[in-house]
């Protein structure tokens, strides 16, 4: 197997199972948020896992042809993009976070984006034999 396509399915099967998180318990993100946005600590944490896997896929997936492997390589430096950001000016996300019964209905609706997306990943290699995207 290539690198191109376990770094696929691995995003794919990672994020999926992260999306039905959200998707089934968003009671448990809304808690770990509200926590990582008061402690640093576990900003600084959480940061540095988006930007440890940022930085592993943008290196190892910098596909940029219109098939699903765009998705991975778009998770990858979106995570770098955002990690850096959260490392130079971490207040920003305390201002662009939605708030209240927004951020639950926010974490939902993510989830089920998220979800599709990691179907649309992982077609080519569960899916039928063909490849559709």
């Amino acid at each position: 197997m290539d690198i191109p396509s376990l770094v696929e399915k691995t995003i794919g099967i990672y994020f999926l199972i992260i999306a039905l998180s959200l998707i089934i318990r968003p009671d448990l993100w809304l808690k770990m948020i509200n926590r990582i946005t008061l402690e640093s600590g576990g900003q600084r944490t959480y940061f540095f896992f988006s930007l440890f896997v940022g930085i592993v896929v943008s290196l190892t997936h910098n596909i940029w042809d219109f098939t699903s492997a765009i998705l991975v390589t778009v998770f990858g430096w979106a995570l770098l993009i955002k990690s850096s950001i959260a490392f130079i000016y971490p207040e920003f996300f305390n201002k662009v976070l939605p708030s209240g019964e927004k951020m639950g209905t926010f974490i939902r609706v993510w989830g089920v984006i998220l979800a599709f997306l990691c179907i649309w990943i992982l077609i080519p290699y569960y899916g039928p034999g063909d490849k559709f995207f």
